[in-house]
């Protein structure tokens, strides 16, 4: 019979001093006297076991099948079979720890134990059937079947499905055995000693007293020389180990070594190499800076150059009414310049009835710059300002703080005169709005409006709400003042013309060429949304400006009244387009125009025909 799996796994265990044998630890645990009460505990534990499922094995009634009893006997014979296995494992194990029993000795315990099991196997049948008369002829048949069934049983797959079932049992007595109390033991000892109905077959031979010490001494020697030898196999096999580890972690550290220089290495040379292109590239970017801010230099130098040329161009285009103005400096981003731009710092004095003031508030509200140039409004009706009643002379007053005539405390002025004046003025009747205003100095910039409209849009637009919004796109700038003088000539300024014409003649001269200019513009408007490239200028201010008085003043005072924004598609659109931008509609106050133009006497005594608004063309 082979070796079992337990035999194998505990001599090895044992071989290498982790593992004990089973009699090792119950004499540590100091639980037997003598080798005899373990071998009778372990026979009769075992026996028990068997007795047990002897017992809970339901045996078949007198009328029960023969299938029935075949299967029964069937399964007494392994069970039969497995106690064999069972009692040679133990008996193996406990020759094998002892070494009480000489080889001869096992041998035929082994064979009288098997000879008196098989014995008992075969008498099952006999012992287990009923015993109620002669057998039947079920009966013999089973008796038949048990016999084949017997000789399966040494079939090498039942034995080898014995066999593993009776490796795990062992397995799991000799665990139980470890956790086992004093107590318990010397309850198991009492019941096997009490125990008499044991076979006397399966009894191991029991050994002299002085054969047993001489064999357990001999065993002990042999052990002992194992054990020394083993023990010193493994420490030299832990040594070589040992030395071998520690070669390999020298090696180890070496090559970790020269890989931390090599890294340290690269790692500096890539710092290096970082380092250099850094600074090649800070150099690059220095360079092409002084490049890109020399050219830009050169740029800027070359557009002031060209705002300057266009800005002489477009002021010899002026037209020579502007002449008139004797105010005509300047407002500059330039934080040097006499006039800087600046927040607070300048005021505007104006009125919503002159087109001129209106035409500033209108660019004021579009840049949104309300508040950063404040202004200062005239009232509608002109009043007195001279004291000498041979050269009486009407002007712009102005609103005062509790209507008491008292100016404010720094720049206020009553009327235009006191701000003309304080500006050392030489002019001499020319005090027109409207006026910007230096705070700083106390001194009048500019009185010329064209020259205020392009400041508000040039010069504040670090202040302003709307900095996109520009009136005087720098490659529009010759075609605006080449328009802009068209437009004053033959357009806004013949307003001016028709109010003061005296004779019929040239009253009729002053209506034909502003007829003429209105179908001009007209006819521009009608194809595009904008007067100059269809783009939104400062020119398109001044013409709303003008357009918007056509109507309700124009018409009535001047007798102005052969073309109307109502009769017009495209002027009504093109008015109604300005009207809604953001905040022009606040700039319009139509009542205070009125009370202006027919409020005050701006018109001569004459005796001129009307020749509009030509009724009778409609009718025809």
């Amino acid at each position: 019979m082979s070796r079992s799996r337990i035999q194998d796994e505990l001599e090895a265990l044992k071989k290498r001093g982790i593992a004990q044998s089973q009699k090792d630890l119950l004499k540590d645990a100091k639980k037997f006297r003598t080798p005899e009460e373990e071998r009778t505990l372990i026979k009769k534990l075992f026996l028990q076991k068997y007795k047990r499922n002897f017992t809970n094995t339901p045996k078949p009634s007198a009328t029960s099948s023969t299938s029935e009893w075949d299967s029964w006997h069937s399964q007494q014979r392994k069970l039969a079979l497995l106690e064999k296995k069972k009692k040679q494992e133990a008996e193996k194990l406990l020759r094998m720890y002892r070494g009480s029993v000489s080889t001869r000795n096992n041998k035929e315990t082994e064979t009288e134990v098997d000879k008196s099991k098989l014995r008992k196997g075969v008498s099952y049948n006999s012992m287990l059937r009923p015993t109620n008369g002669s057998p039947s002829k079920n009966e013999q048949k089973g008796d038949k079947l048990s016999s084949r069934e017997g000789e399966d049983a040494e079939s090498i797959d039942d034995e080898s499905t014995i066999y593993e079932e009776a490796d795990e049992e062992m397995k799991a007595f000799i665990a139980s055995m470890k956790d086992m109390k004093q107590e318990e033991v010397e309850a198991m000892l009492a019941s096997a000693e009490e125990d008499a109905s044991v076979d006397s077959s399966s009894t191991l031979p029991v050994d002299t007293e002085a054969e047993r010490l001489a064999e357990a001494a001999k065993k002990d020697e042999e052990d002992r020389l194992v054990a020394e030898a083993a023990k010193k196999v493994e420490e030299e096999r832990i040594a070589a180990d040992a030395a071998k580890k520690a070669e390999e972690e020298r090696l180890a550290t070496e090559a970790a070594k020269r890989a931390e220089e090599k890294r340290i290495a690269a790692k500096k040379a890539e710092e290096d190499r970082l380092v250099a292109e850094a600074a090649k590239k800070v150099e690059d970017e220095r360079l092409a800076a002084e490049a890109a801010k020399k050219a830009e230099e050169e740029r800027l130098a070359a557009e002031a150059r060209k705002v300057e040329e266009e800005r002489i161009a477009a002021k010899n285009k002026e037209p020579e009414s502007f002449q008139e103005f004797s105010f005509r400096d300047v407002i500059s981003k330039d934080e040097n310049s006499q006039f800087p731009a600046e927040k607070g710092r300048y005021e505007l004095y104006v009125s919503p009835a002159c087109p001129h003031s209106h035409e500033i508030l209108v660019v004021l509200a579009l840049k949104g710059l309300t508040d950063v140039v404040s202004t200062v409004t005239a009232e509608p009706i002109l009043q007195s300002l001279s004291s000498d009643d041979e050269t009486e002379f009407f002007g712009w007053v102005f609103q005062t703080i509790n209507n008491d005539d008292i100016p404010t405390e720094d720049t206020s002025f009553r009327n235009i005169l006191e701000l003309y004046q304080a500006a050392d003025d030489t002019s001499e009747g020319k005090y027109t709005l409207p006026v910007l205003w230096d705070t700083t100095h106390r001194t009048i910039v500019n009185n010329n409006f064209y020259d205020i409209l392009r400041m508000l849009n040039n010069e504040f637009n670090d202040y302003a709400t709307y900095p996109e919004v520009n009136l005087y796109p720098k490659n529009l700038l010759i075609e605006i003042a080449s328009f802009n003088t068209w437009m004053y000539d033959s357009f806004t300024n013949i307003v001016n013309e028709c109010a003061v014409a005296t004779t019929q003649e040239s009253y009729i001269n002053a209506v034909m060429k502003y007829a003429e200019a209105f179908d001009k513009i007209e006819s521009i408007l009608s194809e595009s949304s904008y007067l100059i490239e269809n783009t939104f200028t400062v020119v398109d201010v001044c013409l709303f400006c003008s357009l918007f008085r056509l109507d309700e003043v124009y018409n009535a005072r001047f007798y102005l009244n052969t073309r109307s924004v109502m009769s017009s598609e495209s002027m009504k659109t093109f008015c109604k387009q300005i009207f809604s931008m953001e905040n022009v509609k606040d700039t319009c106050d139509i009542d205070t125009i009125k009370k202006y133009y027919f409020g005050n006497a701006i018109v001569p005594e004459r005796k001129v025909i009307p020749i509009g608004p030509n009724f009778l063309d409609c009718l025809l």
